[in-house]
């Protein structure tokens, strides 16, 4: 088969990303023609998506190849464009220009499958690539084996540790001591049971959200309904929203306008990645203190 022939007779499909998107979010993402393809890089606001860091996420038009290839128009410094073509082979290159003109004939080339590699600047590293051009699915959900297997982790960690110590301290027949760590171990294993709470609670859930869109989708299991962020009122977080390592047990709460509200936990999605996702007027309520944070299990 004519490959040349698909390349110059199909459409393309090519979609959007924003500067204020993350790694992976695009917007109207259809299949084009070459002419609506220029028209589209012609009518993209280049001049107000700039003021971001220069990366192959940054704002600009993707174009998808049928050789599962990618082309991407996109900004650089000093009112410059970059051209990125990510090959089948994950490789990346990039090539810079201040005249539009002289990309759009980079992506004619791309449409006519007569791409110059030469042209090109290769990148040494080329890991993690496609994550730049890939559509994400935004769709959190708790990851049920890695999930089951920290807790089974857990209590086999707790067990020997403390079992060890147990057998040691009634060695030295050291009662007030054994009293003391039998306490301790009551506490680890309270732990345990909270996240074993918050793990039936969150399993069936599932959440998206992006950086760049409005709309919040939630399904707590009996079907998604979908929220928007400019009418969120609040959002109380309980628990320790960041710091060393992942509180899977941290439960965020989202409050509208409309007096609907709903729950969830590090489970479903990390603290620090629903915070940046959120816009910047959100009124957040960080309630770190052990007996708020209690209460909020008690209430799954």
């Amino acid at each position: 088969m004519n490959t040349d022939y698909l390349y110059a007779m199909a459409n393309l499909s090519s979609k959007i990303q924003y500067k204020t998107y993350e790694k992976g979010e695009f917007s109207d993402e259809q299949s084009r023609s070459l002419e609506e393809t220029l028209e589209l890089i012609k009518s993209f606001p280049w001049d107000t998506q700039r003021g971001v860091d220069v990366q192959a996420s940054g704002p600009g038009i993707v174009i998808h190849g049928p050789a599962n290839d990618y082309l991407k128009v996109a900004i650089y410094y000093n009112s410059k464009f970059t051209v990125y073509y990510l090959d089948p082979q994950n490789r990346l290159y990039e090539f810079h220009t201040a005249d539009l003109d002289v990309a759009d004939q980079k992506v004619i080339d791309f449409f006519d499958n007569a791409l110059s590699l030469p042209d090109f600047e290769k990148h040494f590293f080329n890991i993690g690539n496609k994550s730049h051009f890939e559509t994400k699915s935004f769709w959190y959900a708790v990851d049920r084996p890695r999930e089951k297997r920290r807790l089974i982790a857990a209590i086999l960690v707790i067990t020997l540790y403390f079992g060890g110590l147990a057998v040691v301290t009634v060695c030295k027949d050291a009662w007030g001591f054994c009293f003391g760590l039998l306490l301790l171990i009551s506490f680890f294993f309270y732990g345990i049971y909270q996240q074993i709470k918050v793990y039936r609670w969150s399993k069936n859930m599932k959440l998206w959200i992006t950086r760049g869109s409005d709309v919040i989708a939630f399904d707590d299991g009996s079907g998604s309904q979908t929220y928007f962020k400019s009418e969120i009122s609040s959002v109380n977080i309980y628990g320790r929203p960041a710091g060393r390592g992942r509180v899977t047990t941290t439960i965020m709460e989202l409050y509208f306008a409309d007096g609907r509200s709903i729950k969830f936990s590090a489970m479903l999605i990390d603290p620090t990645v629903f915070i940046a996702s959120l816009r910047d007027q959100v009124n957040i309520k960080y309630l770190e203190q052990f007996s708020t944070f209690r209460k909020s299990i008690r209430q799954l």
